[in-house]
């Protein structure tokens, strides 16, 4: 995925994966089609318009026309939700991306790469939602699944730590980094975590590339979580109640002269290879990190 105007990297991300519209449209059809039945609202949808909004946030634009007129609607791919409204927020870039472009607009040209990926990552069916199958993936990578364990009831027992209701609130609000803790405590094992905000107004919420990048040195994975908040959350509390669009294991980094990207494992239903490449400075700046450190018995 390449922008559209220089004032952004040039280079969204990429990976070996169809486009995400052809990912995602036949699901999101039928969804939107049950949507439409349970609330009784009849039409001709039109084909949808695709809306990619930044690295690993994808919307489709349907159009219902009916006798009373069109009305539009939102389905975000990954989840396959429908929303009546969106309100379409863009990421602007930082209007200095002449070098990165200027190495494309090239004919031929050759690049250099700082790379590292974490190998013995082992992907896990998706189940449920990415949220508890991302955290699984994790946690079976520190070995807390049993030998003997299905992979789907390992998943599903995370996903009851890790939902929590709004407590009366309109939002759901997903306490990922609490349930995975608790999770943990119940198989025997401590382990230490934190979450991160991209770019919070607190500068002790913040992380930055380097400290990513390091994590990753340290053979340890981290979840990366993406709200469909836009700017407006810019803190840790607000991005976490935001909708969580999707979260996906980040498992390694990738730097080149037109940009700095997080290697993530996407869903492993996809027919080629799940991992995709997402640039660090055109990523929702409220994107939530949360680092894992090796979980260790407890005495």
């Amino acid at each position: 995925m390449v922008s559209s105007h220089k004032e952004a990297s040039p280079i969204q991300e990429f990976s070996l994966l169809p486009p995400p519209h052809q990912r995602y449209l036949t699901d999101c059809k039928d969804d939107l089609q049950k949507y439409l039945l349970s609330h009784k609202i009849k039409g001709d949808l039109e084909e949808p318009t695709f809306l990619y909004i930044c690295p690993g946030i994808y919307f489709f634009k349907f159009s219902l026309s009916d006798n009373s007129g069109r009305r539009v609607l939102f389905v975000e791919m990954r989840s396959n939700t429908v929303i009546p409204q969106l309100k379409i927020f863009s990421y602007p870039g930082s209007g200095r991306e002449d070098q990165s472009w200027n190495i494309l607009e090239k004919p031929i040209f050759f690049l250099k790469s700082d790379y590292s990926s974490l190998t013995n990552f082992r992907s896990l069916p998706f189940f449920i939602s990415s949220h508890p199958t991302s955290a699984a993936m994790i946690l079976n990578y520190w070995n807390l699944r049993r030998a003997d364990e299905p992979e789907k009831a390992f998943i599903g027992e995370i996903a009851n730590y890790i939902a929590t209701c709004g407590c009366g609130k309109k939002e759901e609000v997903l306490e990922l980094a609490k349930g995975i803790k608790s999770f943990s405590a119940l198989r025997g094992y401590q382990l230490k975590i934190k979450e991160y905000c991209k770019e919070s107004t607190f500068k002790r919420e913040r992380i930055t590339f380097a400290e990513f990048k390091e994590e990753i040195e340290k053979k340890r994975p981290l979840l990366l979580c993406l709200t469909a908040a836009g700017n407006s959350s810019r803190n840790l509390s607000s991005a976490k109640r935001a909708p969580f669009i999707t979260c996906v294991p980040a498992l390694g980094y990738l730097i080149d002269k037109t940009g700095r990207y997080l290697i993530v494992q996407e869903e492993s239903f996809m027919p080629a290879s799940p991992i995709s490449f997402y640039n660090w400075n055109n990523i929702a700046n409220n994107f939530i990190l949360i680092t894992l450190q090796k979980p260790e018995r407890i005495k």
